[in-house]
């Protein structure tokens, strides 16, 4: 009876001590790999905006060639793309008809884009009702800024995405906290023992 008292003593400090450390590993985990997501995101969202502007750079601005343009790459990669003129009017768009679509020169991203900088901007788009992660870069031609290309993404896949990681993340936490839980009650139990043998000595 007294060895297990003993263990009880022990043991619940040891569960503690784990569940801290998981719980701060937990944290650290979610914010690296929110990090590393995004950063990789925003990497392959200015790859694929690079690639485009690149290509209309060597192309003539037919608007309805560029609207065209847009709605087949919208669908191919998972994202919305909207060309803008220097006025700000949209001449394509794969989610909607550039002729109904308001002026984009007061978007923050489109600005920054404008003066000759890769733009960014979080925030929920009127036209797909959703919220949307934008980058947007300068079209360049003969060394002068000609137009923009846009593309955006759902923050919600994006957080769909982070929830299954994480979920998959905190799954493997679990495990290594009931693991090391079984661990710390053989520890306890191997601590208490010869303390025990030895009250009983004493007492003796």
């Amino acid at each position: 009876m007294g060895e297990r008292r003993l263990v009880w003593k022990i043991y619940p400090y040891f569960l503690l001590i784990i569940g801290l450390c998981m719980a701060a590993l937990m944290v650290t985990a979610a914010a690296q790999f929110n990090r590393f997501y995004r950063n990789n995101l925003d990497r392959e969202l200015e790859s694929r905006v690079r690639i485009l502007a690149q290509d209309l750079a060597d192309r003539e601005w037919v608007p309805i060639d560029i609207d065209v343009l847009c709605k087949t790459l919208g669908p191919q990669t998972l994202s919305r793309v909207t060309v803008i003129g220097l006025d700000g009017r949209v001449i394509g768009d794969s989610a909607e008809d550039p002729g109904r679509m308001d002026s984009h020169s007061d978007r923050p991203e489109i600005r920054t884009a404008l003066a000759g900088q890769t733009g960014y901007s979080v925030r929920f788009s009127d036209t797909v009702r959703r919220k949307l992660l934008y980058l947007a870069r300068p079209v360049e031609h003969e060394g002068r800024i000609v137009g923009v290309v846009r593309m955006a993404m759902p923050v919600m896949e994006i957080e769909h995405q982070m929830r299954g990681l994480l979920w998959k993340v905190g799954g493997g936490g679990v495990l290594i906290a009931l693991l090391a839980a079984g661990g710390c009650w053989f520890l306890a139990r191997r601590i208490s023992r010869p303390l025990e043998d030895l009250r009983g000595a004493a007492e003796r």
